[in-house]
C-alpha cells in the first residue's frame, strides 16, 4: 500500500545463522499477508543471497535453508503476483529495528 507499513512482526527464533533468520522472517510475512488477503507483494530484503535464491539465480544447498525455501515457494502460491527485490542494507532499517527488538 504505497510503500507504507501495514503490519509488523518481531520475535526470537533461537540460536541460527542470519540466512536462516531472513528466510524465516519472509515465510512468517507470507503467511501473515496470506492471512490478511492481500494478493500482490513485493518484497524488499537485504540479503542478496536469498532473492538470489528464491528468484533462481542461485541454487540452495543448505539443507535447513532448502526446507523453508520449499515452504516459501508453496506459499508464493497463495498471491497472484509476487516479486522479490534486493535492497542494500541501509534502505533496510525498519527490518534492523525489528530484528533487534527480537533479540
Amino acid at each position: 500500500m504505497n510503500g507504507q507499513e501495514i503490519a509488523s512482526l518481531s520475535e526470537a527464533i533461537g540460536i541460527a545463522t542470519n540466512n536462516i533468520a531472513e528466510y524465516t522472517a519472509l515465510k512468517d510475512a507470507l503467511i501473515m499477508a496470506r492471512d490478511m488477503e492481500f494478493v500482490k507483494l513485493e518484497i524488499k530484503a537485504d540479503s542478496e543471497l536469498m532473492i538470489k535464491q528464491l528468484t533462481g539465480v542461485y541454487k540452495v544447498k543448505n539443507p535447513d535453508i532448502k526446507k523453508i525455501h520449499s515452504e516459501i515457494k508453496k506459499l508464493e502460491s497463495a498471491f497472484d503476483s509476487i516479486s522479490y527485490t534486493h535492497v542494500r542494507r541501509e534502505y533496510n532499517q525498519r527490518a534492523d529495528e525489528l530484528a533487534n527488538l527480537a533479540l
